[in-house]
């Protein structure tokens, strides 16, 4: 499993690089990988998504197109997504490697590129989107049900809110016992005390 999700600085809008590569034995994998896109609009998406056309297109096994089941394509997801469903774990290195390598390359020349606003109001905005972004991720992404059923729904909340999307809020039950933990705070959480060795 290959679970990474990179977030700008907020002196730039670029998109969110998420990555979630998993494999249940050599025979079921599942590739997702995106520049996620902070708002939907033309000219912002034309000019980060738009580029990626081409490279895409270059790895047709990785054109799929996930389930609407738990995610809205059309919130915080780009039209050239990579996903892929494998019963063979072949395309890996043949397709996922180097396609994540041509998507991880263009990425990190944008961001290099990018002339960057470090005015409060810009900041404060991509800030926003940011936190948007992790609410959206904090209420639909399907591993935190995983994680209650495993671990137990204090465990789950704690975790989700307070490591994986940090900058989310969690549901108002959650809320009305107090606000989630953060900073030094958060080593008292039940995430921290349930922490294993290879997790500090």
């Amino acid at each position: 499993m290959f679970n990474s999700v990179w977030y700008p600085r907020y002196n730039t809008d670029a998109p969110i690089f998420g990555i979630d590569f998993l494999a249940f034995g050599p025979k079921k994998v599942l590739a997702i990988l995106d520049l996620q896109p902070l708002t939907q609009d033309a000219e912002y998406l034309e000019k980060y998504i738009d580029p990626l056309i081409p490279l895409r297109n270059k790895y047709e096994d990785l054109c799929g197109r996930m389930s609407g089941k738990f995610y809205d394509e059309t919130l915080f997801f780009s039209r050239q997504l990579l996903f892929g469903r494998f019963d063979n774990d072949g395309p890996v290195m043949e397709s996922l490697y180097p396609a994540f390598k041509e998507y991880l390359d263009y990425y990190t020349a944008v961001i290099k590129g990018l002339e960057k606003d470090e005015s409060a109001s810009h900041e404060t905005y991509v800030e926003e989107l940011h936190r948007a972004y992790d609410q959206y991720s904090a209420e639909k992404d399907p591993a935190v049900g995983l994680f209650k059923t495993y671990w137990g729904e204090d465990w789950a909340e704690d975790f989700t809110h307070n490591f994986l999307f940090s900058m989310s809020e969690p549901p108002a039950k959650q809320a009305a016992a107090g606000p989630v933990a953060s900073g030094a705070a958060a080593k008292d959480t039940a995430y921290f005390k349930n922490k294993k060795p290879w997790d500090l």
